[in-house]
Formats: C-alpha cells, structure tokens, sequence
C-alpha cells in the first residue's frame, strides 16, 4: 500500500500559461481568502493582460494573482466527479483580444487540514507574534495526522498552516490526467520545492 504522503500533488501551470487578473479590487480583497462562499449572481470578470498572439487559444488551467486556480468545465467536472468536501467553483469568464470565454470556475476550497510535518519540512518562521508559517521551501505531510482523517474529506484540501497550497489527492488528478488537460500538469508533493515554483 502507498504511503499517504505519496498519495497528494500540486496542479501547476506549464509555465507558459498567462496569468490572469481581477480588476475589481473588492473582488481581489474577497479571492484573498478562501472562506469567501458567496456563490455570485453572474460570472467574476478575469482578464488576461499580458501580450499573448492573435492566433491564442485558451488552456483548462490558471493562476489567479498567483494564488487561486482556474479551470476549465471539464476540469471542474472531473473533479466533482468525486465529490471532494468543502469546495465550491465560482463561475468567471476570460477576457483576452476585447473578447471573452465563459465556462471558467475560480476553485474555492475552505477544507482546511493542518497536516504539515514542521520537524521534516523546511519553511520560514513569520515575524507575526502567532509566529506561523511566513513560506515554505519544502513540504513534508504529517501521515500520522492525515491517515487519521477519512478519504472523502481530503480529497482537496488547503494546508492549514500555509492556505496558498491546495493538495489534490491522486485519485483527483488521475480523473484530470485522463483528459489530457491543456496548459497544467501535476507535481508531486515529494518532488516539488520552491525552486520549482513559489506558491504566493
């Protein structure tokens, strides 16, 4: 049987997907956290501003301001597919070329689990008097922590002690993996570090 840290991932954009921005700044102070569960009466608008061809076509996975991830409807639906708790998808559309695409969700997880192995990892301490986790290096899960909480509840998940990392369990990113998903792949926690990418 995999040992349960083996077992989660990060989903990543290929590093040449644009970045997309929220020009609302009272929708950029309420993305900032992922508690927000006001589902909204029509779709956020998302823009893509930085210079990308004529000829463009959008992918099925995004960067929100660095933190929040966007995907496509088929990346929603598969990861319905097996009903994770705790998660809503807000719908937005993509602005790029002075026209848009709807069908886009901004991922909401507030399944918070605070499983990060502190002796194992390597992170830096915040100047905050809590004196919490300021960024991590290098992440090692506390599968003691982890194994005793049911599958169904942490299928996607925030890591409680640093909320910019959302974990996907594999049994998710297999459903994702099978599509053939466009401008994203998958790392896995046990390879990832911050040279691969800060998560901000």
């Amino acid at each position: 049987m995999k040992p349960i840290h083996e077992e989660y991932f990060f989903l990543w954009d290929d590093g040449e997907t644009p970045s997309l921005t929220v020009e609302d700044k009272e929708l950029a102070i309420l993305l900032m956290w992922h508690e927000h569960r006001q589902l909204p009466d029509k779709p956020y608008d998302l823009y893509i501003r930085d210079t990308i061809p004529r000829n463009f076509t959008l992918g099925d996975f995004y960067f929100l301001s660095g933190k929040r991830q966007v995907v496509s409807k088929r990346i929603k639906t598969a990861i319905e597919s097996l009903h994770p708790t705790n998660i809503d998808f807000l719908p937005a559309d993509i602005h790029f070329h002075n026209d848009f695409e709807e069908e886009y969700f901004i991922i909401n997880s507030y399944n918070r689990i605070s499983c990060m192995d502190l002796d194992k990892s390597e992170w830096r301490k915040s100047h905050h008097p809590d004196g919490g986790v300021l960024s991590i290096d290098k992440l090692v899960l506390d599968t003691v922590k982890l194994g005793k909480i049911p599958i169904e509840q942490r299928l996607v998940f925030i890591l409680d002690e640093c909320e910019t990392f959302t974990l996907y369990h594999e049994s998710i990113v297999d459903k994702i993996e099978k599509l053939n998903p466009s401008g994203m792949h998958a790392i896995s926690v046990d390879a990832w570090d911050s040279d691969i990418g800060f998560m901000l």
